[in-house]
């Protein structure tokens, strides 16, 4: 309906007079003029301003009044650019630039312009900095920064000004909307009258809106200036700081016409604060559990480590992660530290084993799982089926063995398992916690199926056959065959382990 309701207000028009309903546009001045719900209408633009433009119709010669909202969403932001109505500011110029990294971790960016055996000098926001070699840990090019952070705006006007014709209304135009990037709005709007003096007709007349909107904002170079310093704390993630400043900065200029300004730069500052939290988040998390399982590992025994990991490592971990972002964000709740973990980028999968400890988890844990891959290789010829049968019998002597085994713990077994955990490498121990911690805390998303595999002495058995031969002594016993369970792997047959991420 309300397309139909525009097409006859198109059609129709608005009154005019006999005269001047019969004109029609000039051939050079006829558009396409497209519509959000995809009509078209050809014609010529009669006038226009912030609200919308006034079209004359081809076919018919009337006129319509059309807001900017009923456009195709394209040809809105051309023509608005077009006329000046888009602040294409906020384009801010950038260069390439050098990044050193010192020993201490602290990254330095700017401009390398000189440098000797002792020394590199590097340029930052128009001052030139030495850095010294011996403090250096590497270096990288090629990275794009916003041009003020290296150079003043004196000196990126003059190094621009040097290779514009101030003769040519285009070089002219150019070198104002330069001087519009990097924030020095009287000089811009020096360049777009000079442009205007050059060619009235530029544009189609184009400039008038544009040198409005200039002039609001080079009366005000000082509140322009003071959001710069602002954005500038962003760039280097002071956002705390950042966010103070927008508050003095309303303080200091009440009811300023840079309002849009300041708000859009807010929002800027609270989604570059959130992503960089995220990230944070993202890499603590991984790096502050694999320390908090190293420690306990070094700190505790067996059930020590096991009931920290049950009952206080979850709580340490979201401390210490809340901890590594209130650096960047003081005030930031449990809450929202919980959902960025969520919301993270899940990356590449990690892998955690038990490893030969994969025994003290017991064996219904340790095994969770080996049904799904026993039926995804089914016996597919002889050799198969004596294998299975032998894994058959195999099974049923473990399931024995396995009633004796339960049947003879004692607190002396219970010492062993603590004997056992200490005689282990702290990074074994270590690995141990984190896939228990990974697998068991429904805090990581975990592979479909864990990965199992034999145990590397009783080939995934979980028992030895040992043969006796029989002494020189005549009441040795003969010859012959016993079972005994694997000591590597205690009878489980497997070492286990877990992809996350």
């Amino acid at each position: 309906m309300k397309s139909l309701l525009l097409t006859l207000i198109l059609l129709g028009s608005v009154p005019v007079c006999a005269q001047e309903a019969a004109l029609v546009p000039e051939p050079e001045s006829v558009l396409m003029l497209k519509m959000r719900d995809g009509s078209i209408h050809w014609g010529a633009i009669e006038e226009h301003s912030t609200d919308g433009l006034r079209f004359q119709l081809l076919e018919t010669g009337g006129v319509a009044q059309i807001g900017w909202q009923f456009l195709d969403p394209g040809q809105d932001l051309e023509l608005r650019t077009q006329f000046g109505y888009v602040d294409t500011s906020g384009e801010e110029e950038v260069i390439a630039a050098d990044k050193l990294v010192l020993l201490s971790g602290e990254e330095v960016i700017g401009k390398i312009v000189g440098r000797s055996d002792s020394e590199i000098l590097l340029k930052v926001r128009g001052t030139v900095l030495p850095v010294p070699t011996s403090q250096l840990r590497s270096s990288s090019s090629g990275l794009q920064v916003p041009a003020l952070d290296i150079y003043t705006k004196d000196e990126l006007y003059n190094l621009e000004l040097a290779q514009t014709d101030l003769t040519d209304a285009n070089a002219q135009w150019e070198l104002a909307r330069f001087c519009e990037r990097i924030f020095d709005f009287k000089r811009a709007q020096d360049h777009y009258l000079e442009v205007q003096e050059l060619d009235p007709e530029f544009q189609g007349g184009a400039l008038d809106s544009t040198l409005a909107r200039v002039a609001i904002k080079a009366e005000r170079q000082d509140q322009v200036d003071y959001l710069g310093m602002i954005d500038h704390l962003k760039r280097r993630k002071r956002y705390s700081d950042a966010l103070q400043e927008l508050t003095v900065f309303d303080e200091l200029f009440p009811n300023s016409p840079l309002a849009n300004d300041r708000h859009k730069l807010e929002d800027r500052i609270v989604k570059s604060r959130a992503e960089h939290a995220a990230n944070i988040v993202r890499l603590s998390w991984y790096r502050r559990m694999e320390r908090l399982a190293a420690k306990a590992a070094r700190e505790q025994g067996y059930e020590g480590a096991l009931a920290y990991l049950d009952e206080g490592m979850a709580r340490d971990l979201l401390a210490e992660v809340i901890a590594d972002v209130a650096k960047i964000w003081p005030d930031v709740s449990n809450d929202v530290i919980g959902q960025l973990w969520l919301d993270r980028k899940r990356g590449r999968w990690r892998p955690a084993s038990y490893g030969l400890g994969t025994w003290l988890l017991g064996e219904d844990a340790a095994l969770a799982g080996i049904e799904t891959q026993a039926e995804a290789a089914p016996a597919e010829s002889d050799t198969d089926a004596q294998r299975a049968a032998l894994e058959d019998r195999l099974a049923r002597f473990m399931k024995n063995q396995e009633s004796q085994r339960r049947a003879r713990k004692t607190a002396d077994q219970e010492d062993d398992v603590e004997a056992y955990w200490s005689s282990q490498p702290h990074s074994a121990r270590t690995n141990w916690l984190v896939a228990y911690f990974v697998e068991n805390s429904g805090q990581f998303d975990l592979g479909a199926k864990p990965i199992l595999r034999n145990c590397r002495e009783c080939g995934g058995t979980g028992v030895r056959e040992i043969i006796y031969t029989g002494g020189a002594r005549s009441d040795s016993q003969g010859g012959g065959t016993q079972r005994q369970i694997c000591e590597t792997c205690k009878g489980i047959g497997r070492t286990r382990g877990v992809r996350y991420r």
